[in-house]
């Protein structure tokens, strides 16, 4: 049996082993407060994003994440907030994540899968038009899909976070990548969306419909296929829209029509091909853009696309 006084001895070293623990622990240790769920987390870091403070953003969202694995909401912010940091690569692997969420039926309502893969896709869109410098070859023609994708998903695209991300914002991207991939076209037509002086009021780009030419050449591709090649004489070709045989219909009673397989940019000569296969002799509508000036097209087309890049800062 212990002794009465050894157990009152053993109680008070207790209770000063509880004392000196508690001095010794500061109450920052101890929370107090309400906890941070990661809603709140996840709203704090799309705040950070709003005022420019991605650093910041990028520790919420990635808190939010830790917290749960599931926080879709989250890999989206990261990913956008990677972006804007210049953080490209990890922010490519943040949307990732989203792809991943999604596919496992993380998001189940219409409206907001719809969201999150536009958004997606938006950032994507700029996470290439950072990196295009770095392998034009590459990266713009991911920066055109990207945008293509956005707008298939959304016509009318604003980002939640960020209003300034837009439609427009996105085609102003796309005709960048586009001109410098040499696409000519391409960035006519998508800068057109927003400003159609040079396409449809400018004494330097032309439009021709439906005028006749002749097959110059005729060389075969196939038993089945053959290719006729045209000539345009003088001209300085932007776009080729189609080329119809004016002698024979299709069940809608229109011209038949005929695949383009290229042209000489600002040449003279379009290649083609269908079933009957053309034969030489056989005269051919086309459809088509034209410029009086090849250099001084790509000169305004630069200036249009810069214009707007003013305006509408990059993603």
């Amino acid at each position: 049996m212990v002794p009465k006084f050894k157990i009152s001895i053993y109680i008070l070293f207790a209770a000063a082993m509880l004392f000196i623990w508690g001095c010794e622990h500061s109450s920052d240790d101890i929370p107090t407060g309400v906890p941070v769920n990661v809603e709140s987390l996840i709203e704090t870091g799309w705040d950070n994003f709003s005022s420019g403070n991605y650093g910041e953003a990028i520790d919420n969202f990635l808190e939010a994440s830790s917290r749960d694995a599931e926080a879709i909401e989250a890999y989206l912010g990261l990913g956008w907030s990677y972006m804007r940091d210049g953080q490209f690569n990890t922010a490519k692997s943040k949307i990732d994540g989203v792809w991943s969420l999604m596919s496992l039926g993380v998001v189940t309502d219409p409206t907001e899968i719809a969201r999150y893969s536009a958004e997606s896709y938006a950032c994507l869109a700029g996470v290439y038009t950072g990196l295009y410098p770095e392998n034009i070859a590459v990266n713009c023609p991911l920066v055109v899909s990207y945008v293509d994708s956005t707008l298939l998903v959304d016509a009318d695209f604003v980002f939640t976070y960020d209003a300034d991300v837009d439609r427009e914002k996105l085609l102003v991207s796309k005709a960048d990548a586009q001109f410098a991939m040499s696409d000519f076209a391409g960035a006519l037509y998508s800068i057109s969306e927003l400003d159609s002086t040079l396409i449809n009021n400018s004494a330097i780009v032309e439009y021709h419909s439906e005028e006749p030419f002749i097959v110059e050449t005729l060389f075969d591709s196939t038993t089945v296929l053959g290719y006729g090649r045209l000539t345009i004489p003088g001209a300085q070709l932007i776009d080729v829209i189609i080329v119809t045989d004016d002698a024979l219909t299709n069940s809608a009673g229109g011209f038949l029509e005929y695949t383009v397989a290229g042209f000489s940019t600002a040449g003279t000569q379009i290649t083609f091909f269908g079933v009957p296969a053309p034969q030489t002799g056989n005269y051919y509508l086309v459809t088509y853009r034209n410029a009086v000036d090849y250099v001084e097209f790509m000169a305004e087309l630069r200036e249009l696309i810069d214009l707007y890049r003013v305006i509408y800062l990059p993603i």
